[in-house]
């Protein structure tokens, strides 16, 4: 059977850049997540760039940096901070601007020294790296510059300056406390403000440092390499080595990674030496063939082995070793397969000798014991051979055996055949088939003496053959003696025979009918000669002639008189089918139906006679004419009345008549079409019925529709068809008259009442009449208006929802509003209505808050394009603004700074400005805080290109190589859609290891390598296949 092999491959390598600390924001997600430092490790920034108060206090110092003017000061750490935004100033003129996480600026406009530090935890021994990117716009070697280093505890000093106006400063150092205090300071002797601004701040070890351990991590502390030392863990301290400047300390290194490299390259050879010796144990030189090759044995399959345990690479040597057994399991299978085909060979070749006399094939003779039971075993043996040229050979000894013994037990069966012929043959001679008996049978003639004779002289055996002389003998002396007396009696039947013959019809006994001279005398004259006969079986035979034509004279007297009584019968059955038993009349009786048409027939289908039998079927044939008529006339007044009876029932609810109610579905038209039906009737009785029903479903029909009319003319009074609400407004008088008509004339109490009701309230609300409503103001206190006289009471509405009262006299009213949050919208619509004293309310007038005059907006500003990852929102604004405010999705985000007519606002903390496509706005404040026009745009990215053209991948390649174009930064290996590694990029080529991938090593296998940028996005994806 074939072994399947799934490995899973955890393949992890760290990502190397150009400079010492990566910040986390170039890794994308995905991709950090899925890798595991293998050789050299994290290199995390071991400064602490966040700037939180020590104190919750107005007056601060730093939890995380100490400040002071130089060395030394800045332990005792005494300036304290005031905030202001995201600044942190002293009172003597020094500020630390956090402009972003990842960069802050020193503002200093003292003229003197300012020092910030923090102490950080060091390995001693170790070196380590302070970098930052900087810029100090007009420096001076002597007024404006600064100082990078670090302050040892007894206060040693190791530092580097810095004087130009940008660029990226770099201190090395090697620690020789387990907490090194870290500092920059900024020396500034002149007046005016001076900024020195810092991205990307970081200390962490040097790539020295770095690179020294990548390459120690790599052996044994006997001075061995691992045996985990892989390619790609080899490319990886590569990588790091290269970053180190230093050429005595880099050769130093690469001299300890050429000892690992050769390792690896050893390990490559014997992985490659066994991977050759597995593959051609099989078919096709692959293991996925399922089968071996012919010349593949046991000393094959254990070289194989013994070369895999050579390897050293777990996954490679798991996945060889695997093969292995697939093919050990393959040869075992074959070595059982041909000593079981032996086994079978040598059983069937001992069954087949053992049918021959002494064991020998080539023998033309059998042992006495050979019989059909021991062949067939022997073939049954030969049939599970599977060697076609051996099978063959003893199949055909098989057939030699079975041409013997069929031979032979012809030879014996032909004499044993014929003795039972003779021997059957004389005895079926004599009596009983018993040669002992003195008498033969009544059949044995000279015929069958002399056949049983001719049997008798083929038997070859002599005592056999005398026996049966013998008895031949016999039988002949009783046959000479039997035919003597057989021509006595021969006469005397010959006399009977001709007497019986000439009873029947043309002289013939096996006649059914009798001569017409033929009577009772002819029968007794015949029956005295037949008594003569002495043969027992031809007087029966004569007998029973004499029988037969006895009974036929009585079936011939018999059947004259059946036939007389059966047309008799009939005839008296079909005439009284018919009105007064006169087969002439055209009707029949009330009681005849189709049971006494039926058993009329039966009995005229027993007359015999054809005349008589004709006249009676013609008779039948109108009776039944006539019956299927009235038949037909009952059925069709029966099928009006069911249709009728089911149309009026199904007018009623339930079907059922008795009820007084009518179904939903009951209309006119469907009375109408009941009452067709109805009218179709012919019995009086059952359509008086009918038509009553229909009546009542009428008149039911008749008071459902004056109540629906008279609900609909009541529903319309009100707005919406609501009787809950109130009247419409075209609702008068003369239409609330016209609906109290139609509910007059309505019949249900419950439904009259409910109606009534409606149209009294609409009677109510009419007499309130409608009231006017005068402009209002957003902030005004009242909301005036008229009513009309006697009203004395006014609700006001919002959205269909009353939200305050107020009285009404002398047909005005005024509503307190200012208080209403709900009226200090503008353009929020309202409605006032009357209410009486009984709660009724009256007609609704509608209005809606109006806006004040507002002042004039200022102009909206005018936004530069901005690109995902930019610090600021920058623009130009009108001149009349004093803020600029930042919105998102209508929500508020903060305040930027106003220049002149710039503006500038900090967004790259805010999380939906990283989204490319998010829209914000920006509005300019005026100095009384009004709110100007809003300006819109949306999150750009920048374009960025790249692509993957890839060199050939084979089974046996070590790397995925190409070229790269445009904007890539490295390059990512996926595998079945799952991360493998990181791929190096060197100028326009890129390789990556894949030796070590298991499903890289198989051709057809499809895999991805994705070309991203510098932020970690994918620019390209290439997908190629392993040839």
């Amino acid at each position: 059977m074939k072994i399947k092999k799934i490995i899973s491959v955890l393949a992890a390598t760290s990502i190397l850049g150009t400079s010492i600390v990566t910040p986390l924001n170039i890794i994308s997600t995905e991709a950090f997540a899925s890798v595991t430092t293998q050789s050299v490790g994290a290199n995390p920034n071991l400064l602490n760039l966040n700037f939180d108060k020590a104190t919750e206090t107005t007056s601060f110092k730093l939890k995380n940096w100490i400040t002071g003017t130089a060395t030394n000061n800045i332990k005792a750490n005494t300036p304290t901070f005031t905030q202001s935004g995201n600044k942190y100033s002293t009172s003597d003129g020094k500020t630390i601007q956090v402009n972003s996480p990842t960069e802050i600026a020193l503002v200093n406009t003292s003229g003197k020294y300012f020092m910030v530090g923090q102490y950080i935890n060091t390995e001693i021994g170790k070196e380590y790296t302070i970098s930052s990117k900087y810029t100090n716009p007009n420096p001076n070697a002597t007024s404006n510059y600064f100082w990078m280093g670090v302050q040892s505890s007894a206060d040693v000093i190791n530092d580097s300056k810095f004087t130009a106006a940008s660029g990226t400063d770099e201190h090395t150092f090697t620690a020789t406390e387990s907490q090194t205090l870290v500092f920059i300071q900024q020396v500034v002797t002149t007046t005016g403000a001076k900024t020195l601004t810092l991205s990307d701040f970081s200390t962490a070890k040097s790539n020295y440092q770095m690179a020294k351990e990548g390459v120690s991590a790599m052996f044994e502390t006997d001075g061995k390499v691992k045996t985990t030392v892989d390619q790609a863990w080899i490319d990886e301290v590569q990588g790091q080595i290269n970053l180190v400047t230093d050429a005595t300390k880099k050769q130093a290194l690469q001299t300890e990674l050429n000892k690992a490299k050769q390792k690896v390259a050893d390990d490559i050879t014997k992985s490659n030496n066994a991977k050759t010796a597995v593959d051609a144990l099989f078919v096709n030189n692959t293991s996925s063939s399922d089968s071996i090759k012919d010349t593949t044995t046991q000393a094959a399959i254990d070289n194989a082995k013994n070369l895999v345990s050579q390897v050293t690479d777990p996954v490679v040597k798991l996945a060889l070793e695997n093969d292995i057994a697939e093919a050990q399991n393959l040869l075992d299978a074959k070595n059982a397969a041909i000593q079981a085909e032996k086994d079978r060979q040598d059983a069937a070749s001992k069954a087949v000798k053992e049918l021959f006399t002494n064991d020998d094939t080539s023998s033309n003779s059998i042992k006495n014991l050979t019989d059909q039971t021991a062949i067939d075993a022997a073939k049954a043996l030969v049939d599970k051979v599977t060697d076609p040229t051996v099978k063959t050979a003893l199949e055909q000894d098989i057939t030699k055996a079975q041409n013997l013994l069929d031979a032979k037990n012809a030879a014996i069966q032909a004499e044993k055949d014929r003795q039972d012929a003779a021997s059957k043959a004389v005895k079926e001679l004599f009596t009983n088939d018993d040669t002992s008996s003195n008498s033969i049978k009544n059949l044995t003639d000279q015929t069958a003496i002399d056949a049983a004779k001719a049997l008798v002289d083929k038997v070859t055996d002599p005592t056999v053959k005398t026996a049966l002389q013998q008895d031949i003998t016999k039988a002949q002396n009783l046959l000479d003696a039997k035919n003597a007396a057989i021509q006595a009696e021969k006469d005397r039947q010959d006399a009977a025979s001709k007497a019986v013959k000439e009873l029947f019809t043309n002289d013939d006994t096996s006649s059914n009918s009798i001569k017409n001279l033929t009577d009772q005398t002819a029968i007794d004259a015949a029956k005295a000669l037949v008594d003569k006969v002495t043969d027992p079986t031809v007087k029966t035979a004569l007998q029973q002639d004499i029988t037969k034509a006895q009974n036929l004279l009585d079936a011939k007297n018999a059947a004259i008189q059946a036939e007389k009584d059966r047309q008799d019968a009939a005839s008296k059955a079909v005439k009284e089918l018919f009105t007064n038993d006169d087969t002439s009349s055209n009707s029949i009786k009330n009681l005849t139906d189709q049971t006494a048409i039926d058993a009329a027939k039966a009995l005229v289908d027993k007359v015999t006679d054809p005349t008589v039998k004709a006249a009676l079927q013609q008779d039948i044939t109108k009776a039944q004419n006539l019956l299927d008529a009235k038949n037909a006339a009952i059925q069709a007044e029966k099928d009006r009345q069911d249709a009728a009876s089911k149309a009026v029932k199904e007018l009623f609810t339930n079907d059922d008549t008795s009820s007084d109610t009518i179904k939903n579905t009951t209309s006119q038209s469907t009375i109408d079409d009941a009452k067709s039906l109805v009218n179709t009737v012919t019995d009086p009785t059952v359509k008086a019925t009918l038509e009553q029903d229909i009546a009542k479903a009428q008149s039911i029909l008749d008071a459902q529709n004056a109540a629906l009319q008279a609900e609909s003319t009541v529903k319309a009074l009100f707005n919406n068809d609501d009787t809950k609400g109130t009247i419409k407004n075209t609702t008068d008088q003369a239409a609330i008259d016209a609906a109290q008509q139609l509910v007059n004339s309505v019949i249900d109490p419950a439904k009259k009442s409910e109606l009534q009701q409606a149209v009294n309230k609409a009677q109510r609300q009419l007499a309130l009449g409608e009231v006017t409503i005068d402009t209002y103001t957003i902030g005004g206190n009242y909301i005036t208006g008229t009513t009309k006289t006697g009203v004395t009471k006014v609700g006001i509405y919002v959205d269909g929802k009353l939200i305050r009262t107020a009285a009404a006299s002398n047909g005005t009213y005024q509503i307190y509003a200012s208080t209403a949050p709900e009226l200090q919208v503008t353009g929020q619509a309202f409605e006032v209505a009357p209410i009486a004293t009984d709660g009724t309310i009256g007609l609704k007038s509608n209005s809606v808050v109006s806006a004040k005059v507002a002042p004039k907006k200022i102009a909206k500003p005018m936004i530069d394009d901005y690109f995902k990852g930019t610090s600021y929102i920058t623009g130009t604004v009108s001149s009349e603004a004093k803020k600029i405010a930042l919105y998102i999705d209508g929500q508020f985000v903060r305040y930027g700074a106003v220049t002149g007519d710039t503006f500038k606002i900090y967004a790259s903390d805010v999380a939906l400005m990283k989204t490319e496509g998010q829209t914000f706005e920006v509005v300019a404040v005026d100095n009384l805080g009004n709110e100007g026009e809003r300006a819109s745009s949306d999150v750009k990215s920048k374009t960025v290109k790249g692509n993957v053209l890839p060199n050939e991948t084979t089974t046996l390649s070590t790397y995925n190589t190409g070229t790269v174009t445009g904007d890539v930064h490295m390059i990512a290996l996926y595998v079945d859609g799952k991360f493998v590694r990181y791929g190096a990029v060197t100028g326009t080529d890129y390789k990556v290891y894949i030796y070590d991938v298991p499903a890289l090593r198989i051709a057809g296998t499809t895999f991805e390598v994705k070309a991203l940028d510098t932020a970690g996005n994918i620019l390209y994806t290439s997908t190629q296949i392993v040839q």
